[in-house]
């Protein structure tokens, strides 16, 4: 009977734990992308070996070079419009984007052919923007020694600190597309929108956070949390990487990988999927990507368990051997690795495995079916190893996740090309291959890595023991 209670309290406990960190992973991911930041305006100069008139018919009359502006913003035509108001109009899309263009209509406050424009956007495809999100574009252009002197102003509302970040680069990277599209140039290589010194800043408060996060109730060394820490967001870098190698090879030359603290981490691109395949397989590829990674590193956590079963106690005096501390580093990535994975292939929310039935599947029987495939795959998985504690820490995590995805408002579905058969076959294909691999590996390496690391501790605490005992005796026999 005290067993059970003994369980049901570490469940509690770490359940409790996990919606502690989960009320600093929401409030991170809203100020990351969500926090109402209010209006900002957005100042940009360039100057571009070309006449004002060139730079003007290239900016507001004429279809935007293959695609688009900034690599991001494909306009099909553009004109001015008269009317009671005088009006620009532009229908846009995004490159490679399925589905009918949109138009774009911008009330015009000021206009000077080939020198000033003012505008403020009005609608885009006949839906009216609220006030708080009209954006206003201020225009000048003026000749100088032989070339035009373009200044740009653009009063928009930001939502986050991505977006205060990515509507700056955004236009930067406009600007240099119109500069080398007016001076016959080739047109820059698609960059992200997310710089590195800010990628670099981000990874480091990660770091910091998540070492916080471990030793909040713990006694360990600094050395030894600030180490864990750093495996655990080499964990997630591994899982951005397969997101962002599959955003490559689906032709998103601008994808980033930011970790943001708290949260985990997210990989970007300035488009939308242009398919329901592409959306699951970028889903898939963080998971799959460190299957395989857990599937090459097996080998050197096997060596890592030998060297943990030795004792714990002795592990920093064999910091001068880069191969036993390289093997122990891949041993705790795996382990980190492992359950973070099987947690992210749940079929929930924002979760890859949510966004992967979302894209497979439409039918309510056909996602309960995968649903419940899915779960039961993964419950069997992480009964061999997980404690009370660790069910009740991944408990919490996925009926917050469920709460949140029930009362959430949804945002209407993007138009995607349709999956085939053929690339639902594949896709399910390649989820059961790597839910088979993180099943095997977690029934296999974690109930392996527990055991190593109690006879490690016990191992010190013996030597210990022993230590204390010799010393006794050596103070009992002295004159």
């Amino acid at each position: 009977m005290s067993g059970v209670m003994i369980s049901v309290s570490e469940f509690f406990d770490g359940a409790a734990g996990s919606l502690i960190w989960l009320v600093c992973a929401f409030a991170a991911w809203g100020l990351m992308f969500h926090a109402p930041l209010g209006r900002r305006v957005f100042r940009h100069r360039v100057s571009i070996a070309a006449p004002p008139d060139k730079v003007w018919s290239a900016m507001l009359l004429e279809p935007s070079p293959p695609g688009g502006w900034a690599g991001v913003l494909q306009i099909e035509a553009q004109q001015f419009v008269d009317g009671p108001l005088l009006r620009h109009e532009a229908v846009v899309r995004y490159p490679h984007q399925p589905g009918p263009a949109k138009t774009l209509l911008s009330r015009v406050v000021r206009l000077e052919p080939a020198k000033r424009l003012e505008s403020e956007a009005e609608s885009l495809d006949g839906v009216a923007f609220a006030p708080r999100d009209k954006a206003r574009a201020v225009l000048a252009l003026a000749e100088e020694d032989g070339a035009t002197r373009l200044e740009q102003e653009i009063h928009t509302t930001v939502k986050g600190l991505y977006g205060h970040i990515a509507t700056g680069r955004f236009y930067d990277r406009y600007l240099d597309h119109l500069r080398a599209h007016c001076e016959g140039s080739t047109p820059p290589a698609p960059r992200s929108l997310v710089p590195r010194s800010t990628a670099v800043c981000l990874g480091v408060a990660a770091v910091v956070a998540s070492a916080v996060t471990i030793g909040w109730n713990a006694s360990a060394p600094i050395w030894l949390m600030v180490g864990v820490a750093v495996c655990l967001e080499l964990t997630i870098l591994i899982h951005e990487f397969g997101h962002y190698l599959a955003m490559r090879a689906f032709g998103h030359r601008d994808a980033s990988v930011v970790l943001i603290p708290f949260f985990g981490g997210a990989t970007l691109g300035a488009r939308p999927m242009a398919s329901r395949y592409e959306a699951a397989m970028v889903a898939l590829a963080g998971p799959g990507f460190s299957a395989l990674f857990v599937l090459v590193a097996a080998p050197f956590a096997a060596r890592g368990l030998d060297l943990l079963r030795m004792d714990v106690g002795r592990l920093d005096a064999s910091l001068d051997l880069a191969g036993p501390v390289a093997c122990l580093v891949v041993l705790v990535v795996l382990v980190l690795m492992i359950p973070l994975n099987l947690v992210n292939l749940a079929p929930l929310g924002m979760f890859d495995g949510g966004k992967l039935v979302g894209a497979v599947v439409h039918g309510r029987a056909q996602r309960a079916a995968l649903t419940a495939a899915m779960a039961a795959a993964l419950g069997y998985s992480t009964l061999q190893w997980g404690t009370a504690g660790e069910f009740g820490n991944m408990a919490a995590l996925l009926v917050a996740m469920w709460v949140y995805q029930s009362v959430a408002r949804r945002a209407p579905e993007p138009r995607q090309e349709p999956m085939t058969r053929w690339q639902a076959a594949t896709t399910l294909a390649a989820l059961a291959v790597t839910i088979a691999v993180y099943a095997e590996a977690s029934r296999a390496l974690l109930p392996d890595f527990a055991m190593a690391l109690r006879s490690g501790m016990d191992a010190a605490d013996g030597d210990r023991t022993a230590s204390s005992r010799e010393e006794s005796e050596s103070h009992t026999a002295a004159p």
